[in-house]
């Protein structure tokens, strides 16, 4: 056999030797490819199956709550109508005592929505002075913190927008910033600033606390994510994201040993999902 011959012989046993290696590995990366493909599909079903029962467990809770906030509501209406126009401070805590059972409704209600994946939002035009002012009233809890000091400059902005839904991402953001603060044993400070940047209004939360574990940072806008809480579904900035979706916006985070920003960016003139 000519060396011609015998290198065409040793290029073919090559080839097939390569072939066989192929066909040898193909059925392991397809084997983890479905082995990859099943878990993320039971994870997307375990994922809906959960929200399906918050769904319907919002509804019945909604659904019980109704006699006893009506009559919440038509207590503290009498006492206003009866004691109101001489007593400021009766005034003031009847409108809060409304003004707490609407937010506990539209709460509910907005857990109930993103179970049934609904986004929709009523749009408006939103003071930030207002809304800022509006949170500050409804969380006074948030502000007699001793161990916390909630700074807000609002910066005369304003936008089209659901205010409700709006103001359900800053108290989910502003509740998890002083979670994480009380984690730690210095003084907390949260910033909310508006900033007016032509067609688009940018709306950061930023906190001196602990940062954001790293386990969870690339999932944390992911329903049912938690991290060393005893309390809480876990969707409340599920919820956020979904809200800002909703809006047509869009929302990140910078977070580290030092604290985390959350920046926020709406569009001046909002249009409905």
């Amino acid at each position: 056999m000519t060396p011609r011959v015998q290198a065409r012989y040793a290029a073919k046993k090559v080839d097939f030797r390569r072939l066989l290696s192929e066909i040898r590995e193909e059925p392991e990366s397809v084997i983890e490819h479905l082995k990859s493909t099943t878990s993320h599909y039971m994870e997307e079903v375990m994922r809906k199956e959960k929200l399906s029962l918050v769904g319907t467990m919002i509804s019945s809770i909604l659904h019980d709550f109704k006699n006893p906030f009506s009559i919440i509501s038509l207590g503290s209406h009498i006492i206003q109508q009866r004691h109101g126009e001489d007593d400021p401070k009766t005034a003031k805590i009847c409108a809060n005592i409304e003004a707490q059972i609407r937010r506990m409704v539209d709460m509910a209600n907005d857990l109930a929505s993103f179970a049934r994946g609904d986004g929709e939002i009523e749009i408006a035009h939103v003071s930030m002075e207002q809304l800022l002012h509006h949170f500050k009233e409804l969380n006074t809890p948030f502000f007699h913190d001793d161990s916390v000091t909630i700074e807000m400059s609002p910066n005369n902005v304003s936008l089209q927008g659901d205010a409700s839904k709006l103001l359900r991402v800053l108290q989910n953001l502003v509740a998890n910033a002083i979670e994480a603060i009380h984690l730690t044993s210095k003084p907390g400070t949260i910033v909310i600033t508006a900033i007016d940047k032509g067609q688009t209004i940018y709306l950061s939360i930023s906190d001196n606390g602990p940062g954001i574990p790293e386990e969870i940072q690339s999932r944390f806008f992911e329903p049912f994510v938690t991290f060393g809480k005893s309390e809480g579904t876990g969707l409340g900035t599920a919820i956020v994201r979904s809200i800002i979706d909703a809006h047509h916006g869009n929302i990140i985070f910078s977070t580290s040993a030092a604290g985390t920003t959350f920046t926020i960016q709406l569009p001046k003139e909002g249009k409905a999902s």
